[in-house]
């Protein structure tokens, strides 16, 4: 073998070791993009694997929230229930009080007709009693509104507008700001737009709290109760029974009569004025008609049914 020939056996035998060594090199190469391939997707799965908990973490927590919302809603819901049911029971019991001094009133004065009538001091229709009655007035902008009179008392001696009212406390009726100056400070505060001499009705009544400060001590204290003007309501109501009646053609003034029926309380009348007639009790009611009974008589029996179906007839409007 010639010098040519073993050259071109070298370079050919060098090339097969290169190669073989490239081809290593290169399976080598393919085994780790292989290993990194495979802990590349074993990481991608991991990782979605872990997105997946997350998500159904956040989907759990939504949904509790949202049931805790929904909770929250039914909750709120109850109390808003229980404030309206709680309300509207102190609306009724208020009323309940109210309907039971007019029924109250109602009943002394139908007792006294029926014992007047049995003692032939009057006849049946000289004693007319309506209750719970409307007058229908037109106000300052000329619209047309009512006056509520608990009672309407048409007698012969005369006609009567009663209003009951069922307090109870230390009541103290016709206070001004000009005159009883020791409750100064109390009608500035209730009644701020009141004049010196606008009269109102202020009670107090006692009230049992706790004091936590006070080592959980029962103390007594005193609330205060504004009622503004009640004469001024009967006056009112009397007034426009009163132009009613002339408008109709009978002339008949009404007089307007306060009857403070609830026995549990304590009165100080500050009033200057004569009218409305206060009364106290039933005993001082029953004096006050009889003597009207006795000492006038005004109307005959004809102006009294014509004056209880003027009364009527505007109710039913009314109705």
């Amino acid at each position: 073998m010639d010098s040519t020939n073993l050259m071109v056996l070298f370079v050919f035998c060098i090339l097969i070791i290169v190669i073989f060594i490239q081809y290593k090199k290169i399976s080598k190469i393919n085994k780790i993009y292989a290993l990194s391939n495979q802990e590349t997707t074993a990481t991608m799965i991991d990782f979605e694997n872990e997105i997946e908990k997350k998500a159904i973490l956040i989907d759990k927590k939504e949904e509790f929230i949202s049931n805790q919302s929904n909770q929250m809603q039914i909750i709120k819901r109850k109390y808003e229930d229980e404030i309206r049911d709680l309300k509207s029971y102190y609306k009724g019991i208020e009323g309940q009080l109210r309907n039971f001094g007019e029924i109250n009133t109602h009943n002394i004065l139908v007792d006294l007709k029926t014992e007047l009538v049995e003692s032939d001091v009057i006849k049946p229709n000289q004693m007319l009693i309506m209750s719970n009655i409307f007058v229908p007035f037109r106000d300052k902008k000329g619209e047309l509104a009512s006056r509520q009179i608990d009672h309407l008392l048409l007698m012969s001696s005369g006609a009567f507008a009663i209003e009951s009212k069922y307090w109870q406390g230390n009541i103290m009726y016709g206070v001004s700001k000009s005159k009883e100056k020791e409750f100064g400070f109390i009608l500035e505060k209730l009644y701020p737009k009141n004049k010196m001499d606008d009269e109102s009705t202020i009670i107090f009544t006692e009230n049992f709290g706790t004091n936590l400060e006070k080592d959980n001590k029962s103390i007594e204290s005193l609330n205060v109760l504004s009622y503004g003007d009640p004469s001024g309501q009967v006056k009112s109501a009397a007034a426009t029974l009163s132009s009613l009646f002339k408008g109709h053609g009978e002339k008949a003034w009404v007089t307007p009569v306060i009857f403070f029926n609830n026995k549990n309380k304590k009165f100080k009348n500050y009033s200057s004025s004569k009218e409305p007639v206060v009364i106290l009790d039933e005993k001082s009611l029953r004096e006050f008609l009889i003597d009207k009974i006795k000492n006038k008589n005004e109307f005959s029996e004809e102006q009294l049914k014509r004056m209880e179906k003027i009364v009527k007839d505007v109710n039913y409007l009314n109705n």
